[in-house]
């Protein structure tokens, strides 16, 4: 099953769901405003994409300086920080069992079907 970690504010994440809805895919939609990703989560999303948890973080965000964040910012600290503040995580996020990917663009949703 296909799950998209989604944010409704975002164009770039309803753009992903307008596409899955065109293409007639079956998906599960994750608000991760209401329901927040968990350290356990989070792992698993960067396990899967094979990216850094860096790529995971949203550095436009006012929360982002707020946490005192920057370039060299340890794992751990970007960890806590995404988990603090879970709209300073990149969005969408499309999820299989085994996969992920940060939907930037929105088209990237097409590689996981």
């Amino acid at each position: 099953m296909l799950r998209i970690w989604h944010n409704p504010r975002c164009s770039k994440s309803r753009a992903v769901l307008d596409i899955l809805q065109g293409k007639h895919v079956e998906f599960e939609v994750l608000n991760y405003l209401i329901r927040p990703l968990d350290a356990e989560d989070l792992r698993g999303l960067v396990r899967k994409s094979g990216e850094q948890l860096r790529s995971f973080v949203r550095t436009k965000e006012p929360e982002y300086r707020v946490t005192g964040l920057h370039d060299h910012s340890p794992e751990d600290a970007l960890m806590r920080a995404l988990l603090a503040y879970p709209i300073l995580i990149e969005r969408p996020i499309a999820e299989t069992v085994d996969r992920a990917i940060i939907c930037r663009p929105p088209e990237r949703v097409l590689e996981m079907l």
